[in-house]
């Protein structure tokens, strides 16, 4: 089924132009500061229709600036790239600057199976590039190096998709998993993180044994070590079939680990920047910090940020149950935020998915009456404020950020 992917402050959208720091007149310093050029950002909605849903394929719209798109239309804007197939996840790879749509196989109203879709922003617009590429399943999917990937659900294969000119090309990798299993059980993969130069952390999980495990790889997958550490329980969150990764890296090349309802414990562990062992010193109890409540998804916002999905009871937290309340955590000094300034769980009737970048958080939010909203939150505060709002008739299904 569907990822990932995640979404800015408004301030931040199109800032394209120039910014000159210049001295007065009576200055007779020859130094000048040189000119600061900032980066442009811009924005993939990808919605859908809210009665149909994975029958209804879906609309891709580029944004350059959220502040002055309060309320717009996403699905049947003549500025749109309609498809046919629904994604359940979405990602970009910043390296390659393809956008990848995931095909879940019972949204795969054109290709006829689950797949990939690639494309590439040019005028503004998202462009197909080269074919789709098929597979059978999925559990999670990301980016790594200059690929986007899909892993199976319960297989040791990842499907990698790397760009060609304007064609793409798919391949599928084993990944030796077998020779780590354990009483009998080989793990399956849960997320994967880049840590840049040839370098892959993936977090593994085992039926049989509740205990947080990372594989070390090349961009190839091939490993070179699996670490264990059982102070807290297996890095993954589910929903049905679907598989969400909790593994993630801050600025600094940190790693993280979580565990978001492990027996062995619920919280975060830590590998350093170009170390593979776990942080011996280093646990946040993030049950402890949220009085008990335990976590779904994972995701990255920026610095040492990291926005966590909270199941809305203490005591369901299965495959099945609903999640939807947030939190900002901060794994530096291990300080935690309930997010303020969002719908009540009553009010919610999905949640797609965000992106961050520059503080702040993007998070969709469909809603059981009223426009499907996207909402920014603040990494530093945890305060959840409107930013766009789509058509009552749509169904969010998740914001991109573009770096060009």
């Amino acid at each position: 089924m569907g990822k990932f992917k995640f979404i800015k402050n408004i301030s931040l959208a199109l800032l394209s132009g120039v910014f000159v720091l210049s001295c007065s007149d009576d200055d007779d310093s020859s130094t000048k500061n040189p000119d600061v050029v900032k980066q442009k950002i811009s924005y993939v909605i990808t919605s859908g229709n809210a009665k149909t849903d994975l029958k209804g394929g879906n609309s891709l719209l580029v944004l350059n600036d959220l502040s002055k798109s309060k309320d717009t239309t996403v699905l049947n804007n003549p500025n749109a790239l309609f498809v046919k197939d629904a994604f359940t996840q979405v990602s970009y790879n910043q390296q390659s600057k393809v956008f990848t749509g995931y095909i879940y196989g019972r949204g795969a109203n054109e290709l006829g199976s689950a797949g990939l879709r690639s494309y590439v922003v040019a005028d503004g617009k998202l462009k197909v590039l080269g074919d789709p590429v098929k597979l059978s399943n999925f559990g999670n999917t990301g980016t790594f190096g200059k690929v986007s990937y899909a892993a199976a659900i319960s297989a040791s294969s990842v499907m990698v998709v790397s760009r060609n000119g304007e064609t793409v090309t798919g391949q599928e990798k084993l990944v030796d998993l077998k020779s780590f299993a354990i009483d009998g059980t080989t793990p399956s993969i849960t997320g994967i993180v880049d840590r840049g130069d040839n370098q892959l952390a993936i977090a593994l999980n085992y039926a049989n044994h509740d205990t947080a495990a990372v594989a070390f790889t090349n961009y190839n997958l091939e490993i070179s070590s699996v670490q264990y550490d059982n102070r807290i329980g297996s890095s993954y969150g589910a929903w049905r079939s679907v598989r969400y990764a909790q593994i993630g890296k801050d600025a600094n090349d940190n790693l993280y680990v979580f565990s978001g309802t492990g027996k062995n414990g619920v919280g975060a562990l830590k590998i350093k920047k170009g170390e593979s062992l776990f942080d011996k010193n280093y646990f946040f109890d993030i049950l402890k910090a949220s009085d008990g409540y335990r976590f779904r998804k994972v995701f990255p916002i920026s610095d040492d940020y990291f926005l966590l999905e909270f199941y809305y009871e203490k005591d369901k937290y299965g495959n099945m149950d609903n999640s939807g309340r947030f939190a900002v955590v901060k794994m530096s000094d291990k300080s935690f935020k309930w997010v303020t300034g969002l719908p009540v769980s009553s009010e919610i009737k999905s949640i797609a998915w965000p992106d961050g970048n520059d503080g702040t958080i993007y998070l969709p939010i469909n809603l059981v009456k009223g426009k499907p909203t996207i909402y920014a939150i603040n990494a530093k505060t945890a305060e959840a404020k409107v930013t766009l709002r789509v058509g009552e008739s749509e169904l969010l299904k998740a914001i991109t950020i573009i770096k060009e």
